[in-house]
């Protein structure tokens, strides 16, 4: 058998073997029961020094241009997955290949990531061995119906697809922490950026895999930025500009920083952000900072998820809408075969405020909280389908499912025994005024809100009730003179 790297079967031409060797590989080596294994890079139990020497510059450049590879192609992927999840049913035309068609794709996909070629070498650093995720069991999961695949990819649904991530996402694995030394309250700059570094390297490794299966699916080759030489300011590979070369930014240069541009332009764009490192060495400490990012289009009243809670695709399909449609509080939709959308909106201050407030609940996390605020947002889209006629329960329901999973399942096994999730709290007058606030931002009921100032005048508790039946009420701390200033609730 041809023999490749580290005395492994070749994945070119023996692909199954190959697998079958660095699954057993990675199974012992991530195996808490068995004494640890020795890290491939010898970092474990270094000292201090051991980090500053290989935290030098050219390493510190190379961790930045990941750091920005990493959170762009995050991006662009999440927004790939949105699409496939939403609109083109990824999910049963992936379950229904079977798990010989699905090895096929593993296959391909790991044979273009252990190229020699290929991305830095990425294949000569051993990095399948470190990444349990990725054994062929784990990939088909337990009924061998390529589950594991398709739960893995989910992990890469950013919760807001109008954002880009400031920082790269890393996939926790307490075995992958263990081998390489990495405690969490270790307060070692160095140590940290390393072991940060190691921890992207390990993530990225599984995006380019699940990528490459999925165009492997398709039958295409997806664009992949590496970092190497590419434009700081749009992340064009070097290679594909007009002369194959790229300006740089001279006051990097002088210093051994190599930050190129596209031309003229792309170097002006950037400027706003790149102005604040320019020139500048970097430190270990700089570059686990943010990634700068470009204005984010995203609107202000979409809320950041509780840690651990993962938004499905359907509910990023719906923030993107609402990104579209600024002033509307909600987009049902009807799928195929109509695949209309009808636009919600609230006719006053004190109804969208209360709604918003609400589906920030929902959207954000689970638990009581969440199912409370996901019924008062089915009860008000109730009200509003029966009162316009524009889709069926049934249509409503499946869409809410799809968007909220278990949460909304859990409200209707409520409403069958005859319970009502509801807040046990009155929603503060902080969080109105926040809501408010993003009213007044996107330019919604200029008149009732054009004197209004966050936190000004004094407050009551107002009560709104939701439903077609009036079944389901909210009580809130509202501004006194919003409220009678305004039109009546509707």
């Amino acid at each position: 058998m041809k023999q490749g790297s580290a005395g492994l079967p070749d994945v070119q031409t023996h692909p199954m073997d190959w697998i079958r060797e660095t699954d057993l590989i990675t199974k012992r080596r991530n195996d808490p029961s068995l004494p640890l294994e020795p890290d491939r890079r010898g970092s474990r139990g270094q000292p201090e020094s051991f980090f500053e020497f290989v935290l030098n510059p050219a390493a510190l450049q190379e961790t930045v241009a990941l750091r920005r590879i990493s959170c762009v192609d995050h991006y662009r992927f999440s927004c790939l997955l949105e699409v496939m999840l939403v609109e083109q049913d990824f999910e049963s035309k992936w379950i229904t290949l079977g798990s010989e068609e699905q090895t096929r794709h593993f296959i391909a996909a790991f044979q273009r990531l252990e190229h020699p070629a290929n991305f830095g070498g990425m294949g000569s650093m051993g990095l399948k061995m470190d990444i349990p995720e990725l054994c062929l069991d784990e990939l088909l999961g337990p009924s061998r119906d390529g589950r594991g695949f398709f739960d893995l990819l989910k992990l890469f649904l950013l919760p807001n697809n109008q954002e880009a991530p400031k920082q790269p996402f890393v996939l926790q694995n307490a075995g992958f922490d263990a081998l390489i030394g990495w405690k969490p309250d270790d307060t070692s700059v160095n140590r940290k950026t390393y072991h940060v570094q190691r921890g992207s390297e390990r993530t990225r490794y599984i995006l380019l895999f699940l990528r490459f299966d999925i165009a492997s699916l398709e039958g295409r080759d997806p664009r992949i930025v590496t970092h190497n030489n590419f434009c700081d300011a749009c992340l064009k590979p070097e290679d594909e500009t007009n002369n194959g070369e790229m300006n740089v930014c001279s006051q990097c240069s002088a210093i051994g920083r190599h930050v190129r541009y596209c031309d003229r332009k792309c170097q002006q764009d950037a400027w706003k952000i790149h102005k604040r490192s320019c020139g500048k060495p970097l430190e270990a400490g700089t570059a686990l900072q943010d990634v700068p990012s470009r204005e984010t289009s995203s609107r202000p009243d979409i809320p950041p998820i509780v840690k651990g809670y993962h938004r499905s695709a359907h509910l990023l399909r719906q923030i993107s809408r609402l990104n579209v449609n600024r002033e509307v509080d909600y987009v049902v939709a009807a799928l195929a075969p109509a695949h209309v959308e009808y636009l919600m909106y609230l006719r006053n201050p004190h109804s969208a405020a209360s709604f918003m407030v609400m589906r920030e609940y929902a959207m954000s996390s689970v638990g009581p909280r969440a199912e409370a605020g996901l019924l008062y947002v089915y009860r008000s889209l109730q009200t509003w389908i029966s009162t316009h006629g524009v889709v069926t329960e049934e249509v409503l329901r499946n869409q809410l499912r799809r968007e909220y999973g278990a949460t909304f399942d859990n409200v209707l096994v409520a409403l069958e025994r005859g319970e009502r999730p509801m807040l046990e709290e009155t929603v503060s007058r902080e969080e109105i005024d926040k809501v408010l606030g993003h009213l007044k931002t996107l330019g919604r009921f200029k008149e009732q809100l054009k004197n209004y100032v966050s936190g000004a005048g004094e407050s009551w508790i107002m009560i709104l009730r939701a439903g077609p039946n009036k079944d389901v009420c909210v009580s809130f701390h509202y501004p006194f003179d919003l409220y009678f200033s305004a039109s009546a609730p509707s």
